[in-house]
């Protein structure tokens, strides 16, 4: 449902985090043997700027299959070379493992962006972003979270691009997350704008849960002071950056423009 491929049969959207409150089922115990070892952390650089591709793998979501989104870890990972920051993401053999219709990954393996505030402490998705952070105290993060959404109507109609800051204001409240969602936006236009692609000024998801016993990665970071930003990229946006090594270069050059525009307008130290 959000790449190239069907879904799987039940398999739902993240965004129900904004449509509706989630159950709170109770799941397996947290930290399985080897579970660590399935999160893999690549320092590019000391820049704070951190990349995470959660949906890189089928998950379950309670009862239901969270569909795979095809090419988020390679544009999270690329961001991250570019900014010389860090990229968090399943590791390639559990990706890899779990990346077909008739494979999903085991409960163990959390949702990261499903997750109880009670499971945090114990998640080890959850330990990889605080130790990412801890490298660089000297200020501020911006943490990018790279999604995939479905293709809607004909490629001239759709949305390429949505982005949002709700995550930083429901956990901080701090009043320049707009500020930051309107510096993405401008800069991200007149990058993606030529190739024929747009930016939803409106986005569809929040990135941030409305029932409070859960948190998006977004939010994760929030949590710690940082700037959280859900990127929800289309699937035909998605193939265009994975096959166009320019188009990835100016969507990763727009990314990073966006937040130095604004922390710098904001007096955050993004250097």
């Amino acid at each position: 449902m959000y790449d190239a491929a069907p879904a799987r049969k039940g398999a739902t959207r993240e965004s129900t985090e904004k449509k509706s409150e989630p159950s709170n089922e109770r799941m397996q115990p947290l930290r399985p043997e080897g579970y660590s070892d399935a999160v893999s952390t690549t320092h590019h650089g000391s820049a704070r700027v951190l990349c995470t591709a959660p949906h890189s793998m089928y998950l379950m979501r309670g009862t239901d299959v969270h569909a795979l989104e095809s090419c988020t870890w390679l544009i999270a990972r690329e961001v991250a070379a570019a900014a010389n920051g860090t990229s968090v993401m399943w590791s390639g053999e559990i990706r890899a493992r779990y990346s077909t219709h008739d494979s999903v990954a085991p409960r163990q393996y959390r949702d990261p962006n499903y997750l109880l505030r009670t499971e945090l402490p114990y998640d080890s998705w959850h330990a990889a972003l605080r130790d990412a952070f801890a490298t660089n105290t000297a200020g501020q993060w911006a943490h990018f979270d790279i999604h995939g959404r479905a293709d809607v109507g004909a490629p001239h109609e759709q949305v390429q691009l949505e982005l949002s800051t709700k995550a930083v204001a429901a956990e901080n409240a701090m009043p320049d997350a707009p500020r930051l969602a309107a510096s993405l936006q401008q800069c991200l236009t007149s990058a993606i704008t030529d190739g024929g692609f747009r930016v939803n000024r409106k986005p569809r998801f929040s990135g941030a849960w409305v029932n409070r016993s859960r948190v998006t990665n977004a939010q994760q970071s929030a949590l710690y002071g940082h700037f959280g930003v859900q990127l929800e990229l289309c699937a035909h946006f998605r193939k265009q950056l994975h096959k166009d090594e320019a188009m990835l270069h100016r969507f990763a050059a727009a990314l990073l423009s966006g937040w130095s525009v604004f922390a710098h307008a904001e007096g955050i130290d993004a250097d």
